[in-house]
């Protein structure tokens, strides 16, 4: 088994490259293991392609660095046997493996490293895939306006996500769409968001898809309709918390389903982002791929 440390050097406030590289020849100079910077948008998927396609042995990667990074690997694994990923979380956001729960099981590098694996799902989003979760509309463009913030000095992944989020409330509030669910119109009109996942949170801690299961094989998608800015200032504390999906005052300006498919086709195009990496489109497709590949997790989590 090859261990390969793939490292994100812009992810987050801080390079981890020499903390891994330091770690790993004090601890575990005997691991056949390589660390590799990525240079830019990309350069993780190929690079990881590269090396599955003329792999000779099982290999692990470990995706340094946010939600981002982690994306890029998993569109570059996919589809090859006897391949492994996991993450050391070192970026701003950090939000797929919160589905597990404490992150900080993941900041141990010794965790993961002798971690078990486990096969989940993926999603299937027109072309790319994602671990996590895609949001559409007022969600999309608030992931879009975080780039705005965080570069800022002494703003956290979260700091930037909720200036982001007020920015947004100010300059973007609707769009125009058609959602449907397995192929059942659910919804024509204006909307506020939808948020496709599989994976339980983004933006740093938003709880938006709380009941969301990476093993079910089954989409956890929510579509909100427009609403006030006021309605929605009442709402934020509850979708953050994951509590909305259960508040009856809600229940008429939303649409929650588990699906297998979900398009949603907008009249103009619409922000949208998948694992915090940001877009735009008119129609977005999204379909489950079952037990899709092996996730290392630490031990306290090789269990459901």
């Amino acid at each position: 088994m090859k261990h390969i440390f793939i490292v994100n050097p812009k992810s987050g406030k801080k390079d981890s490259t020499e903390y891994i590289k330091s770690f790993l020849e004090k601890n575990y100079s005997n691991l056949d293991y390589e660390v590799y910077n990525t240079t830019g948008v990309g350069d993780a998927t190929d690079y990881v392609k590269k090396l599955c396609d003329n792999k000779t042995d099982s290999l692990t990667f470990y995706a340094c660095g946010g939600d981002g990074t982690l994306n890029e690997v998993v569109n570059g694994i996919y589809g090859y046997d006897n391949v492994y990923i996991t993450a050391y979380p070192c970026g701003s956001g950090n939000d797929f493996i919160k589905v597990f729960g404490q992150e900080n099981y993941f900041k141990d590098l010794n965790n993961i490293i002798n971690g078990e694996s486990r096969t989940i799902d993926i999603l299937k989003i027109n072309d790319r895939l994602c671990i996590n979760m895609c949001n559409l509309g007022f969600d999309g463009a608030v992931a879009n306006n975080v780039t705005k913030f965080k570069k800022l000095p002494l703003v956290s992944g979260k700091g930037a996500y909720n200036l982001s989020l007020v920015y947004t409330l100010i300059f973007g509030m609707k769009h125009k769409c058609k959602v449907h669910m397995d192929d059942e119109l659910i919804y024509d009109g204006n909307i506020l968001l939808s948020a496709v996942g599989n994976g339980l949170c983004c933006g740093g801690g938003y709880y938006c898809l709380p009941k969301a299961d990476i093993e079910d094989g089954l989409i956890d998608a929510v579509t909100i309709k427009k609403i006030s800015r006021f309605t929605f200032m009442g709402m934020v504390g509850k979708y953050k918390k994951g509590t909305y999906l259960e508040d009856k005052k809600y229940e008429k300006i939303l649409k929650f389903r588990q699906c297998k498919k979900f398009v949603l086709e907008a009249e103009k195009e619409i922000p949208y982002c998948i694992d915090g990496e940001c877009s735009k489109a008119k129609k977005i497709t999204i379909s489950i791929i079952k037990k899709a590949i092996n996730f290392i997790v630490p031990k306290q989590y090789a269990v459901k």
